[in-house]
């Protein structure tokens, strides 16, 4: 709560009306440890909408749940104005609707790794959270938390009354230590495999702080990667029951952030869909062993949709792959506002409908020039095995693309490597155009396809043979 400074003493007290019963200290608890989970994150309700309904499920199961929140996401106001603390009350608040117990918990003032950190305990659940309070500005592409992944600063300051500084080996080694205390069976993070570019840049920034400090403090549990703002595109994948139930945690949470917007583009969306990381990552990158028109440059005739769209191929391999990037190619009758960059490749996988939900890689180009291809190598390239249909989406930021009528009436073979194909328009969806370009670079779906006609785009996928 704000103003309640403990030191290295643990309280109990109620949130609201809501009176405290049956109080315990959270750090005598015994908790079912072979079943414990942990989620580390940016923001207060990026778990909320990325990661639930994982999280209301396990608590539900009596599941020894945690989190922990890198930023105070106090959207660059100071500690003193309560706004950083009010998200924090919100989050409690939408843990107990989780947990279905009285929004009661015990304060702790933990020392780990030698950093005091704030830890709060539900009462008569199995929930724990912890709040590190970092500094986070009101801006997608403005991140302290990069800069400190990047190196561009080498310190943070809490902005909490115990102003609490972190290098960067200290934030690992502080949530390492978390991660070890909580014997997790299971860490949920945020994207780390995405380029900061597709995202907000504390979640990538959060996924990798929280990527690094699984592989440091508990590489033989379960990794799962949520996916962020690219969550929004393709279809729902979530139950009724399990959307109310989400929608309900987050209910209680807006109650207590005055600038929660639930009219915002991404907020229904989030609610209907849950996304995770698909795909191994492989251990080392191959060289590229092909793709499947190589260096030809397609006799293709330039369309402009006066507005940006996402354009999407299917691939498929007949033996393992490295997906190492994606491609595209815009003719020079295209008008002069095609060159230039904001060009983004995405990868999915398709379900045995051929509707895609599973994300799996991502990156973003440098500067296109008509009538040559501009390669977008993903952030993180990615396995593809036989027997899976993959989707490669290009988003064009100002319209252009190119086509040619009926051009999948067959298979195509890689002619480099012949593993790789691109699947008839008759037994695959091919030359899609996406609709809802507003939400095409947060990771629109071809799922959500507006034709599947089987035009000639310029999209091609670039592999190697792993290694």
């Amino acid at each position: 709560m704000a103003g309640l400074n403990l030191g290295d003493s643990t309280a109990s007290f109620a949130v609201g009306n809501v009176a405290a019963s049956a109080l315990y200290l959270g750090s005598t608890k015994v908790w079912p440890t072979a079943t414990s989970s942990i989620s580390i994150v940016a923001h207060e309700d990026d778990e909320l909408g990325f990661i639930n309904p994982d999280v209301l499920e396990a608590i539900g199961a009596g599941i020894k749940s945690t989190a922990v929140y890198l930023t105070a996401g106090n959207a660059s106001q100071a500690w003193g104005t309560g706004y950083a603390t009010n998200r924090e009350n919100g989050v409690q608040a939408a843990w107990a609707e989780m947990a279905g117990v009285a929004n009661s918990w015990t304060s702790t003032m933990e020392t780990i790794a030698g950093k005091q950190v704030q830890r709060y305990d539900l009462v008569g659940s199995p929930g724990r959270i912890y709040f590190l309070r970092l500094n986070n500005v009101n801006s997608l592409f403005d991140s302290p938390l990069k800069n400190l992944w990047n190196g561009t600063v080498t310190s943070l300051t809490a902005i909490d009354p115990g102003a609490q500084t972190y290098t960067k080996a200290e934030l690992l080694n502080v949530l390492s230590a978390i991660i070890t205390a909580q014997q997790v069976a299971t860490v949920r993070v945020l994207n780390w495999r995405d380029d900061f570019a597709q995202d907000h840049w504390d979640h990538t920034a959060a996924g990798r702080f929280g990527h690094q400090a699984y592989l440091n403090a508990a590489p033989s549990a379960t990794l799962l990667t949520y996916v962020g703002n690219q969550a929004f595109g393709g279809p729902v994948n979530l139950s009724s029951a399990q959307q109310t139930a989400k929608t309900n945690a987050v209910n209680a949470y807006k109650a207590f952030d005055s600038a929660f917007n639930t009219s915002d583009p991404g907020f229904i969306p989030s609610m209907q869909r849950r996304r995770t990381a698909y795909g191994a990552v492989p251990a080392s990158t191959p060289s590229q062993s092909g793709n499947v028109f190589g260096s030809t440059a397609p006799a293709s005739t330039a369309n402009n949709s006066n507005a940006a769209e996402t354009l999407a191929n299917a691939f498929q391999v007949t033996a393992n792959r490295v997906a190492l990037g994606g491609r595209i190619f815009i003719p020079t009758s295209a008008g002069s506002t095609a060159d230039g960059t904001g060009y983004v490749a995405q990868l999915w996988r398709a379900s045995a409908s051929g509707v895609l939900s599973d994300w799996m890689a991502g990156g973003v180009g440098g500067t296109l020039t008509r009538g040559s291809w501009l390669d977008i190598p993903f952030a993180t390239p990615v396995m593809l095995i036989p027997g899976e249909t993959y989707y490669l989406s290009v988003h064009t930021p100002r319209g252009w693309s190119g086509y040619i009528d009926g051009k999948f009436t067959s298979a195509l073979t890689s002619t480099s490597d012949s593993a790789l194909i691109m699947p008839a328009k008759t037994t695959m969806a091919q030359g899609i155009i996406m609709n809802n370009p507003a939400l095409a670079t947060a990771g629109q779906a071809p799922g959500d396809a507006t034709s599947a006609a089987g035009l000639w785009l310029g999209v091609d996928l670039n592999v190697g043979i792993p290694l």
